[in-house]
């Protein structure tokens, strides 16, 4: 890990954007998971995702069975829960539209 020291007082450039811009570089030489994260592309992650979703569930399970069975349980029913409430809204339009027609 390599880091650029603060400017002393003696060696102190004049312009500030200098000054900032030598503050803020932090250096890792040889790092390869920078390299990697800036070469990365969606579709490679997308790829990956499954697998980290089964690891995940995996050492969820290792650590408490009852909690990622509450959790599955949970997401099933918010999910359920959120296609009914946009087909509420679906139909809510649809009845004013006839409630609307039927009035005039």
């Amino acid at each position: 890990m390599t880091t650029i020291p603060k400017p002393t007082e003696s060696t102190r450039p004049t312009d500030e954007a200098e000054v900032s811009d030598e503050e803020l570089k932090f250096v890792i030489p040889g790092d390869r998971r920078i390299e990697a994260a800036n070469a990365i592309t969606t579709r490679s992650m997308a790829k990956r995702l499954p697998q980290l979703i089964r690891r995940s569930l995996a050492l969820g399970w290792q650590v408490d069975r009852a909690a990622v069975i509450a959790l599955l349980g949970v997401q099933l029913l918010s999910g359920v829960l959120e296609a009914f409430g946009l087909m509420a809204t679906t139909r809510g339009d649809q009845a004013a539209d006839r409630l609307a027609a039927h009035h005039r």
